[in-house]
């Protein structure tokens, strides 16, 4: 979150009540886990939050459903992805809602899991956040985002039956034939483009900065040995103080750009690496099957070539029989033959 907003975060959230007692909206009060995912729970369902907006009005909350965020992560916010948890443990989908601020630009994402539905999640949201702030939604798998988000187990897991079994990537390329490289890879490429486009901010929204105060700038011309009109300054305070906010934020933004363009270059290199190490794999599986091969017709060209000098047929009793019944009676024939003509 920037500075700036940061200071209409403040002004805006007093307080709120948990179990009957104040309590910190931003304190987090216990850690869950959703199939793997980590969340820590600062807003816990029944939690009650109130403040007053920046235009004066009064408002309150109380949330339906456990509320919190993933450590480690960033929401496009500068702060840790949100989460709401639904009732649903075994829901397969993880919905993401692109939060608007009032101006229509971006402000953040909201997670929703343990939704089986789109409508549940539409609903969730509505039923905490004003409908003026929802942007759109997308959805992906639990499991595409436990990986996307660096959750997912990679050494190995063990089955019902007891035993283990290997799912580190270089088990996954031993077994992987040419199809399965080319799903591996488009799976890999996919979880880094997801990164990039649901993690990290954009331009457009990285060069974003609020007027604090808002107002024009007051800058009075002066002519030569004038005097200046506001106790020596050449412009009004709300103006110097709403320059001084600017290149705060500018330079708290700088820092928080940097960082992103970092991460998402690691994002980039770790994909990357895992693609050459995907291709190397299947091309040393497919040298091997391509040896496999040539060896067993070399082998069979070499039994043909035996059986052709020396047939199996050649040397069975059959062919023996055969031999000699064929020899004896054509023997007996010409004995027969030779006696008939000496007559």
């Amino acid at each position: 979150m920037t500075w700036a907003a940061d200071l209409i975060k403040q002004a805006e959230v007093e307080g709120g009540f948990y179990k009957g007692k104040p309590a910190s909206p931003d304190s987090v009060k216990f850690e869950t886990d959703f199939q793997g995912l980590k969340v820590k729970v600062d807003r816990p369902k029944g939690f009650i939050m109130f403040g007053t907006d920046h235009s004066g009005a009064k408002w309150r909350r109380t949330y339906k459903v456990d509320y919190g965020f993933i450590p480690k992560t960033l929401g496009g916010d500068s702060d840790g992805l949100d989460v709401f948890i639904g009732p649903s443990k075994k829901a397969a989908n993880a919905f993401w809602v692109v939060q608007r601020k009032p101006d229509g630009s971006f402000d953040e994402y909201k997670i929703f899991l343990g939704f089986d539905n789109r409508d549940e999640a539409i609903a969730c949201y509505r039923a905490h956040i004003p409908k003026k702030f929802f942007g759109r939604m997308m959805s992906m798998t639990v499991e595409m985002m436990k990986a996307m988000l660096g959750d997912e187990p990679q050494e190995s897991v063990k089955p019902q039956n007891g035993a283990v079994k290997d799912t580190s990537l270089s088990t996954r390329v031993k077994k992987a034939s040419w199809s399965g490289f080319l799903s591996e890879m488009l799976k890999q490429v996919g979880t880094a483009v997801l990164v990039l486009l649901l993690v990290f901010p954009s331009t457009a929204r990285a060069q974003s900065v609020e007027s604090i105060p808002p107002g024009p700038d007051k800058i009075q011309p002066l002519q030569l040995k004038e005097p200046a009109p506001y106790s020596g300054m050449l412009y009004d305070y709300d103006t110097a103080l709403r320059w001084g906010n600017w290149l705060k934020q500018y330079q708290l933004r700088l820092k928080i750009d940097v960082e992103a363009e970092k991460k998402k270059c690691d994002v980039e290199l770790a994909a990357g690496r895992k693609i050459l190490a995907l291709t190397e794999g299947a091309h040393k599986e497919s040298e091997r099957d391509l040896k496999a091969r040539v060896l067993k017709l070399e082998q069979r060209n070499v039994e043909l070539e035996k059986e052709l000098r020396n047939p199996s047929w050649y040397n069975t009793r059959t062919f023996g029989v055969i031999v000699g019944v064929t020899g004896s009676a054509l023997l007996f024939g010409l004995s027969v033959y030779a006696l008939d003509r000496a007559r």
